[in-house]
């Protein structure tokens, strides 16, 4: 087995003089005991420390061949593996933490890796209630239907969406209202697999990646004038003249310069037979519509409308439940949702799709990472990333930080019927499990460069002082773009309409 850099310096931080200084006995004596301390603290222990028992156990064997120094080290090798095993097998269900320097616990109620079922029920129960309907609010979208006096079934919008999803169809929906016509599907465009290839030509519904039902179920009551077509050929149906196909922006359509605040007259001047429909095709209608145009009461409720699909959620609150259980074993769950543990959330943005478009790179990005978690004092970090190696290289560089930060994904913090069911999504369905837990954080960092990162920080300013269309401070020397009192984008940024046309 390899010792790779970060496990030889962690082994040598974490012995009281270097390690060519010390004699054989107290080399083992020294290992030992680190060993047993990343054994004790069971709770908080993080994946990359219960790979450092492995690693020390390799150094030793380096280090010391001889062969009585070998049996020896087999022998310790024998007994630690086996606490080993019986500490984290979930199958067993044992009571925990335990080392060779601490007795076996007698109360039973020592926490385990993960929580209880019925810890984790309340937890996942509340939560899911707090990020649907606890902060949905019609009103203000029902406001909207009322004032509309004519509501056109001839005319429908079918919109584009690909890359930034959920604000498209937000768009679309706000246009839809404030022209009062109909809406086909929406549906979404599918990436390719590489994720370098945005637009794909195959379409799939919205339930792919959000809550299909709650959006048409809660637009029904709101807005009972808007209606949706299931497909363009359903759309097609409600006239027996040709359907009159036009493409086009919502700059496309005759505007003044300036954010496209309305359609509806450009719409009515569109010539078009009698009795025939007329299908607009809509490609990315969000990049002309500053949300805060409309208010920031508007700007923050129409976005509940559209929540995510049911397991993402789901599995989004068991990540969450893990964290608090681990951190706070005692906590009175009834209450859980409103009290989240404290954690740094992380988007590392650093994957292939990335590099080629020139987002900032991970001597960039990671750095200030490392430097933002430190000053909030959050040694507890969740790390968002599809850069496997990237993801590797932080958890690593974080624990030689001073303080140490332990690192986690989702993939630590869920358990194995839980792992099962994210083995089953796509790479984007699995996104929205981190999106949810880093909207969650202590304290967010993203790049600039990222519509992903934006939407975690704007999602997050609603709750801040200056609100969803407040300002946020710019241009630092530690290449800062935003900042407010919850998040920091680092870097420059590529799009500037991410921070003022992507709806929370």
């Amino acid at each position: 087995m390899d010792l790779d850099y970060h496990t030889l310096a962690v082994l040598q931080g974490s012995l009281p003089v270097p390690i060519s200084l010390i004699s054989e006995s107290r080399f083992y004596l020294a290992a030992l005991e680190r060993i047993s301390k990343i054994m004790s603290n069971a709770a908080s222990t993080s994946l990359p420390q219960r790979r450092l028992v492995l690693a020390m156990f390799s150094r030793l064997h380096q280090r010391y061949r001889n062969r009585w120094t070998l049996v020896l080290l087999v022998l310790l090798v024998a007994l630690l593996s086996s606490l080993v095993l019986l500490q984290w097998s979930a199958a067993w269900d044992l009571p925990g933490p335990f080392s060779l320097l601490t007795p076996l616990p007698t109360d039973s109620s020592a926490p385990s890796r993960f929580p209880p079922s019925k810890f984790k029920s309340a937890f996942i129960s509340s939560a899911l209630y707090s990020s649907v309907e606890g902060g949905f609010n019609e009103t203000i979208v029902q406001a909207w239907c009322q004032s509309q006096t004519r509501w056109r079934q001839d005319i429908a919008l079918d919109p584009i969406i690909y890359g930034n999803v959920r604000n498209d169809i937000i768009s679309t929906l706000r246009y839809s209202i404030e022209a009062g016509v109909a809406i086909i599907g929406p549906f979404i465009t599918q990436r390719s697999p590489d994720l370098i290839e945005i637009n794909t030509k195959n379409e799939i519904d919205v339930s792919y990646l959000f809550d299909l039902a709650f959006m048409r179920s809660k637009l029904a009551h709101a807005c009972p004038e808007l209606r949706f077509f299931d497909s363009r050929e359903d759309f097609e149906k409600t006239s027996t003249a040709p359907t009159v196909v036009i493409q086009a922006t919502p700059r496309d359509l005759p505007q003044d310069e300036g954010p496209v605040t309305s359609i509806s007259p450009a719409l009515d001047a569109q010539p078009a037979p009698a009795g025939s429909n007329m299908r607009v095709i809509f490609p990315a209608p969000f990049a002309y519509l500053p949300i805060c145009i409309d208010g920031a009461p508007f700007a923050d409720s129409i976005g509940g409308f559209i929540p995510f699909r049911q397991d993402a959620q789901r599995l989004a609150a068991a990540v969450l439940c893990t964290l608090a259980w681990r951190y706070n074993p005692h906590l009175n769950f009834s209450s859980l949702a409103s009290t989240p543990p404290a954690f740094f959330g992380a988007h590392l943005r650093t994957a292939a799709d990335a590099k080629a478009a020139g987002f900032p790179g991970y001597d960039i990005q990671a750095p200030r990472y490392f430097e933002i978690a430190k000053a909030h004092n959050l040694t507890s970090v969740f790390l968002a990333s599809g850069d496997h190696q990237a993801t590797k290289q932080f958890i690593a560089e974080g624990l030689l930080e001073d303080p140490p930060l332990y690192v986690m994904t989702k993939y630590d913090l869920l358990d194995p019927a839980d792992l099962k069911l994210l083995d089953g999504m796509s790479w984007d369905q699995q996104a929205l499990v981190d999106y949810m837990v880093l909207v969650a954080s202590s304290y967010f960092a993203g790049v600039s460069a990222s519509s992903f990162s934006a939407n975690v920080m704007l999602k997050r300013r609603v709750s801040t002082v200056s609100g969803s269309c407040g300002e946020g401070f710019e241009g630092t020397a530690t290449g800062t773009t935003y900042r407010d009192e919850l998040s920091e984008l680092v870097g420059e940024p590529k799009f500037s309409i991410f921070i003022s046309n992507l709806y929370p």
